[in-house]
């Protein structure tokens, strides 16, 4: 019984660390204002529902580092992600001329994988090359959230298994 009462409490516990407000960073200032004021809360709404952050940053040169590299440096020195694991991605946007424009996912913790960022890629392309960002943006979010309805935490397949077996 004693098992069982820590086993039912400690499935109520959250941990939440929501590290910025802000996640959205136009440095190619590709946005108005209120465009990203919009997306901001879209994933501020996004974080609190899927315990994962989306980060959106747009520049228009990555200097000396590659696209993985600026990624994963921009996500990790800003402090973003959920919870202790930093549960989360970084959609980088590199702006330019055809043929210089780049996009890049960086994954963190859980919740997102591989084929995922593809998917999520993929579902943007269009906007992108139509200069239509703020769709591309939205439409990485609705990929997202259809990634995060099939993850399961496998922290809830342990506890579903013990509560089975007991």
């Amino acid at each position: 019984a004693v098992l069982l009462a820590f086993i039912i409490c400690s499935s109520f516990v959250v941990f939440a660390s929501a590290s910025s407000d802000n996640y959205v960073v136009d440095d190619a200032n590709i946005l108005t204002r209120s465009e990203e004021e919009e997306l901001n809360e879209k994933l501020q709404a996004f974080a609190e529902k899927n315990k994962s952050e989306i980060v959106i940053v747009t520049v228009d040169d990555l200097g000396s580092k590659s696209a993985r590299a600026y990624a994963d440096d921009f996500y990790d020195d800003n402090g973003y992600g959920y919870g202790e694991d930093h549960d989360g991605m970084l959609v980088l946007y590199k702006d330019g001329e055809e043929g210089d424009r780049e996009i890049y996912i960086s994954t963190h913790g859980n919740g997102v994988e591989d084929y995922d960022s593809d998917e999520i890629i993929d579902s943007m392309i269009g906007y992108l090359e139509d200069g239509e960002y703020v769709e591309a943006f939205e439409a990485c979010i609705k990929t997202a959230e259809r990634s995060h309805s099939f993850y399961v935490d496998p922290v809830w397949i342990i506890i579903s298994i013990a509560l089975g077996m007991i």
